[in-house]
């Protein structure tokens, strides 16, 4: 299991590095050790989660949150995982980047065949995801089903909270 924090540089990432040495490390990590092999399999990894080339050496901090939590998820799928927990994925981020990161995160997962948990209170975003919610208040599971069904008819008090708070 891999997690993809809401706060992409308080996951370990390095600010004053480049997006290529931040995928780089993990690389080193699991065991490459040719600079050839890295800088591509890096190089690929960030332009796969749509990283324009002229960006990869670039310090993580010169970029927005999207295109951070981009490199996150490029540092996650060096060894791709079997479950994907994505933490408020889209905390933070303009409507534009939210969709496209949703877009991005969609289609990862599916070449991956991966599970993908979300937590999030973004229910727009858990709509585009999951094929499945479960709503918890206060640590307990009060409802649980297939998207649409929850969030077109929500049964519990708090999920008909949260539907209507959120989606309108």
């Amino acid at each position: 299991m891999v997690m993809v924090h809401q706060n992409a540089l308080a996951a370990g990432l390095y600010p004053r590095l480049a997006a290529e040495s931040n995928v780089a490390e993990r690389l080193l990590g699991g065991g490459m050790r040719h600079f050839d092999e890295i800088h591509r399999r890096a190089t690929a990894l960030l332009s796969e989660l749509g990283l324009r080339p002229e960006r990869h050496g670039d310090a993580l901090h010169t970029f927005s949150g999207g295109m951070q939590q981009r490199v996150q998820l490029a540092r996650a799928l060096v060894d791709p995982p079997q479950v994907l927990l994505l933490d408020e994925p889209t905390t933070g981020l303009d409507p534009s980047v939210q969709a496209d990161l949703l877009d991005v995160v969609q289609r990862v997962a599916q070449a991956l065949g991966s599970a993908t948990v979300i937590v999030s209170h973004d229910l727009a975003a858990v709509r585009v995801l999951a094929s499945r919610i479960v709503v918890l208040h206060h640590g307990r599971i009060v409802e649980e089903g297939v998207s649409e069904q929850v969030l077109e008819d929500p049964r519990h008090p708090y999920t008909q909270l949260l539907v209507s708070s959120r989606l309108t």
